[in-house]
């Protein structure tokens, strides 16, 4: 049973880009044509339909052009007639991408790419009158298809299935408890499964079939194994009883079925989660595993039914965590092993290996994790240990050996999961409780009635990664000016850390969706989820995150912007009622790359009032970081690239902050964009992408070193030099993104190119040693004062009441 969040990422092999695919598809099916050409030419389909879904699933992001040429050869590859027999063969919504791909329209195949993020993948059943009818909402929202193609077959029905645990009642019967359902069919329509024991040996007559008592249960955590939004399989779990009296000593396996309609679905059960077996019952079975399927066989001579439980293998000096528990927020795991003097234990991932404060005593050893350290990312880890010049993989206790073991935190939570070879994972994850996780309780709360509005103000910065930007430093002046609104702020976690007068609320959490759904005003720097619909007397202040240099979404080209997240802001801008700029320029940009036409309200970023505290925020952001009020310090702030979101993705080579340090002999404060993770463990550099405040940073800070970030508009008010450092401008330009007018070369900034230009360019600002200017506080304080004075007014009931201050422009031609 796995969530995403456990998943430890390794990284991921290069894949050659869309267009090439698209040409050796071609090739490959011309060459196919002239080898099949006396053959049935519904074989080409066969061949290549898997090649065309892969190649559909991309053209969201391809020009109109190329996406023809793939549908014109979709077109003499796919079979015309909707009955052939590779359309009954393909699972429901491949066969309606195909099926559109070639025969439809090319709005009806966007739609369809886009309800597998927007819909999931999960396809509901409906069973009436013996029937099984297939209901995916994307039907509704094409053309409508050849009734054939929607009939469900053979390829849409399917057994998933879980066995948590088996244990013996007594020496003859063996108790199995899992649950199994069909994806898309509630278990409340379907009868009880049937389990029944068949020979293992295939040469064996059936006739020797065994059924079983099958009692259901609830089964709580069925629903985060299905994803699944539109069906819920609580109802799904089953406690069966073996009787093995009396039968023939020969191997034996379960077999689980389940009749859906006219439909009677079987599978082998699998091996019960977890690494170790039951040992020998007195009566002479053993319970073991054969490839995926559990296998109930007569003990071998030598084994023994005395004793506990073992794993199914043994390596040598392997450290047993025996024992996990939370102390407060501190994760606690603990085992006894001899000489473990030198012992260290870490959780480790593609991303980062985080040590555990490991102690060692006579009687064992624990290692904690402190679940509320910011710096400790969420997601998917393994457990290993070093000592002296060994190390390993930390191995599941007989307590944690079996069903995943859930921790809750009032951070976070975590999750312990050991693997079939008998290692222990774990999941750092959000504080939501697994009933609340799934996709089926969270449309549940999408759709729940939460009731009226109230007057309060929720606070979202870009998906509850952060609390500052802009949505912080209004929440913060709002708090400052004694408001008496309640002031929600939107958290993925209990690690994002929340100011006195504002209440964190967890995404995914009830209250989060209650927040969101009842707050008067919602003021936000990024999107909103996809699902979201605004109440219409809600009111929405979009701050954004800065003044755009990058080209924005319609300004954009394809291929950078997803098809989701085009289609997202197609419904969400709209529902904006105020939007902020920085600069008129910064307002034009925005509206027509947003595709905007509300208010606009010019001036200041909000989020530079972080900049008012001048020196003496200065002096103690230093010694937050123990950095001397006498050395240089270099903000290294970046934005982000699409090659950085994926580990081992095709990333360029930005800046290598280390060198810079050492050439520089300054500090040199590394600021990733929310969106990548840089790393650099030089001396002299230190990580700072957690940081709460980039404004206390700058401040910090003599010299700015970044390229295409907005960063630069907000570090202009100190009056310190900077740098902008472009290693790829000729790709990130003409093919990632583009820029508004011509940056940087109208930027009036310094611009390198090289490791070396920025090293030496770094040295030459630093050596100048000029005194900053004060941080001028008007325009930013004039800011704050006309965004207060609207949000009194939407929360006095008169949203449409537009602000009006000094700089305000209308939209220019």
């Amino acid at each position: 049973m796995i969530e995403p969040q456990d998943l430890v990422l390794r990284g991921t092999a290069q894949t050659s880009g869309w267009g090439a695919c698209m040409a050796a598809l071609a090739a490959n099916v011309a060459a196919d044509r002239r080898t099949l050409a006396d053959l049935d030419p519904s074989l080409l389909g066969h061949l290549h339909h898997r090649a065309l879904l892969g190649l559909a699933a991309g053209a969201s992001a391809q020009p109109d052009a190329a996406v023809e040429r793939l549908r014109a050869l979709a077109r003499t590859v796919l079979p015309e007639d909707a009955a052939a027999p590779l359309w009954y063969a393909l699972p429901l919504l491949d066969r309606v991408r195909l099926w559109v791909l070639a025969h439809g329209t090319t709005v009806d195949l966007l739609e369809v790419l886009a309800s597998q993020y927007e819909d999931t993948t999960a396809v509901p059943l409906t069973l009436g009158k013996g029937d099984l009818r297939a209901d995916p909402p994307v039907l509704e929202r094409i053309a409508p298809m050849p009734a054939c193609l929607c009939a469900v077959t053979e390829a849409d029905l399917c057994i998933r299935q879980v066995l948590r645990e088996c244990s013996w009642l007594d020496a003859d019967r063996l108790v199995l408890d899992g649950w199994a359902y069909v994806p898309g069919l509630g278990p409340d329509v379907l009868p009880a499964p049937e389990i029944v024991l068949l020979p293992a040996d295939k040469e064996v007559a059936p006739e020797t079939v065994v059924g079983a008592c099958v009692e259901r249960v609830e089964a709580p955590l069925a629903d985060l194994d299905a994803n699944d939004p539109w069906r819920t399989y609580t109802g799904s779990g089953y406690r069966a009883v073996l009787d093995l009296a009396g039968l023939p000593a020969r191997p034996l396996r379960a077999q689980l079925r389940i009749r859906a309609g006219e439909a009677l679905l079987a599978q082998p059960i699998p091996p019960p989660l977890g690494s170790r077996r039951l040992c020998p019952s007195p009566a002479g079975w053993s319970v073991d595993v054969d490839g995926e399927a559990l296998l109930i066989r007569p003990t071998l001579p030598g084994e023994s039914a005395a004793g506990s439980a073992e794993p199914n293998f043994h390596p040598t000096g392997m450290v047993v965590v025996d024992a996990a528990a939370l102390d407060g927020d501190r994760l606690v795991l603990s085992g006894s092993i001899p000489r473990a003097a030198g012992l260290a234990v870490e959780a480790v991932s593609s991303r980062v290996d985080i040590p555990l404060v490991t102690t060692v005593t006579a009687e064992g050893w624990t290692a904690i994790l402190d679940l509320a350290d910011p710096t400790f990312p969420s997601g998917g880890y393994f457990l290993r240990w070093t000592m002296a010049d060994a190390t390993g993989r930390c191995i599941a206790g007989v307590d944690l050996d079996g069903p995943p073991t859930e921790l809750a935190g009032h951070a976070r939570r975590v999750r312990l999961r050991p693997q079939p070879d008998g290692s222990l994972d774990l999941s750092i994850i959000a504080p939501v409780a697994p009933q609340h996780r799934s996709l089926y309780a969270r449309r549940l709360l999408i759709e729940e009635d939460w009731g009226p509005l109230v007057p309060g103000i929720f606070f979202e910065t870009f998906s509850g990664k952060s609390v500052g930007d802009n949505p912080g430093a209004i929440r913060d002046e709002l708090i400052r000016r004694g408001t008496q609104v309640p002031l929600w702020v939107s958290v993925r976690d209990g690690t994002v850390p929340v100011a006195a007068g504002a209440t964190p609320v967890v995404v995914g959490t009830p209250e989060w969706f209650r927040a969101l759904h009842t707050a008067q005003l919602l003021v936000i720097n990024d999107n909103l989820p996809h699902w979201f619909a605004k109440h219409p007397d809600q009111t929405i202040l979009q701050t954004w995150h800065g003044t755009p240099i990058k080209h924005l979404l319609a300004d954009a080209p394809r291929k950078s912007i997803t098809l989701p997240y085009r289609r997202l802001m197609a419904r969400q801008v709209p529902q904006w009622d105020l939007l902020l700029a920085q600069t008129p320029d910064a307002a034009d940009d925005l509206r027509h790359g947003l595709g905007y036409a509300g208010p606009v309200l010019i001036g200041e970023q909000p989020r530079n009032a972080g900049l008012l505290g001048g020196a003496t925020t200065a002096r103690s952001t230093r010694r937050e970081l123990g950095i001397s009020e006498d050395e240089a310090v270099i903000l290294y702030a970046p934005t982000w690239r699409e090659g950085l979101r994926q580990p081992q993705g095709d990333a360029p080579v930005l800046l290598d902050a280390g060198a810079l340090a050492r050439a520089t002999g300054a500090v040199v404060l590394l600021r990733s964009h929310h969106m990548n993770a840089l790393q650099d463990t030089s001396e002299r550099v230190l990580d700072v992408s957690r940081h709460p405040s980039i404004e206390a940073l700058m401040l910090a800070s003599d010299l700015l070193i970044t390229d295409y970030s907005s960063v630069v508009f907000d570090w202009a008010l100190t009056g310190r030099p900077a740098v902008l450092h472009v290693p790829d401008l000729e790709a990130y330009r003409d093919r990632e993104r583009g820029f508004y007018r011509d940056w940087p070369g109208d930027s009036g900034l310094p611009v390198t190119r090289t490791q070396a230009e920025a090293e030496a360019r770094a040295a030459e600002l630093l050596a100048s040693g000029e005194q900053p200017p004060q941080v001028d506080g008007g325009p930013i304080r004039e800011s704050l004062d006309a965004i207060c004075a609207w949000v009194d007014m939407v929360l006095s009931g008169l949203p449409d009441v537009a602000p009006a201050r000094t700089g305000e422009e209308e939209p220019r031609e």
